[in-house]
């Protein structure tokens, strides 16, 4: 099993331990783009 498709199990099973970034990393290649909603804040919305 490559990398990718790990990755991509741990988002579906759930994972209480998936990182923000391995989350951001597969919206980003689907074709999300990061959006902050206000300077300092550490909410964000994907697009």
């Amino acid at each position: 099993m490559s990398k990718w498709d790990k990755l991509l199990t741990r988002i579906c099973s759930l994972s209480k331990d998936l990182r923000f970034d391995e989350l951001r990393k597969v919206l980003e290649s689907y074709g999300y783009e990061m959006n902050a909603l206000r300077s300092g804040s550490s909410h964000y919305t994907f697009r």
